[in-house]
């Protein structure tokens, strides 16, 4: 079975609480970083990418970043 598929925009509109359970259910791991205090959790969801930052690791997130390109992914090729 194929997972259904959202665009970048439409999870962008999407409320926090539903995109962070999207990306629990279909978010692939990447990487992590650390940086300025700072846990960087990496997710691939379909065709896009979502950079998660905690204050703590996993425990208070701080903001969400979406990237299309596959730039984001330099940082965490040296891991």
């Amino acid at each position: 079975m194929t997972k259904k598929q959202i665009a970048l925009a439409d999870f962008a509109a999407l409320p926090l609480d539903k995109q962070l359970q999207l990306l629990r259910k279909d978010g692939v791991y990447v990487g992590k970083l650390k940086k300025d205090g700072q846990s960087i959790i990496l997710l691939q969801l379909y065709s896009f990418y979502v950079e998660l930052y905690y204050k703590e690791y996993r425990k208070t997130l701080v903001e969400m970043k979406i990237h299309e390109s596959i730039d984001v992914l330099q940082p965490y090729l040296h891991q």
